[in-house]
C-alpha cells in the first residue's frame, strides 16, 4: 500500500515560509543551548580552579587574571625544568609555551632581581642554569 498524498503548488508555497520559520527558530534554540552549555562550561573551569588553588582560565571574559608576583619566574623555571638539559629558548618560544605576556617574560628573564641567577642568555637563547637546578631539587627534597 502506497501512502502518499498530492498537495498542490499553491498549498506548497503557503506552506513553504512556515516551515522555514519553523527551522529558522530551531536554530536559534540550538545556537542558544550550545551558548548555554559554553558558558556552564566555563562556570565549571572556574569553580574547579579555585577548588585546587590554580588560576582561572578567564578571570574578566577575554583577560586572563593577573599572576602574583613571582609567579612567572616560577612557571618559567617549570617551563625549563620539563625541557632536556641545556635547552635554550628564545623570549618568544617561552612566551608561546608559557602563555605569559611578553612584559613578564621580558622583566623575569633581564631583571637581576626577578631572574635570581637561573636564567642566562646564550646566543640569543635563554637556559636554564644547571646549578640552579640541582640547588632547587635538593632544598625541595
Amino acid at each position: 500500500m502506497n501512502k502518499s498524498i498530492e498537495i498542490s503548488i499553491d498549498t506548497a508555497k503557503e506552506l513553504l515560509p512556515c516551515l522555514e520559520s519553523q527551522f529558522q527558530h530551531a536554530e536559534d534554540q540550538a545556537n542558544d543551548w550550545a551558548n548555554r552549555a559554553n558558558h556552564l562550561k566555563a562556570s565549571i573551569a572556574e569553580l574547579r580552579a579555585k577548588m585546587n588553588g590554580s588560576e582561572l582560565p578567564l578571570a574578566n571574559g577575554e583577560y586572563r587574571k593577573r599572576l602574583q608576583k613571582g609567579r612567572g619566574g616560577d612557571i618559567i623555571y617549570e617551563l625549563f625544568k620539563s625541557l632536556p638539559e641545556g635547552t635554550g629558548l628564545t623570549t618568544a618560544q617561552i612566551k608561546e609555551k608559557t602563555g605569559l605576556k611578553h612584559a613578564t617574560v621580558y622583566r623575569t628573564l633581564n631583571e637581576p632581581k626577578r631572574n635570581a641567577g637561573r636564567f642566562r642568555s646564550e646566543d640569543n637563547l635563554w637556559k636554564l642554569i644547571v646549578r640552579y637546578k640541582r640547588v632547587a631539587e635538593s632544598v625541595a627534597a
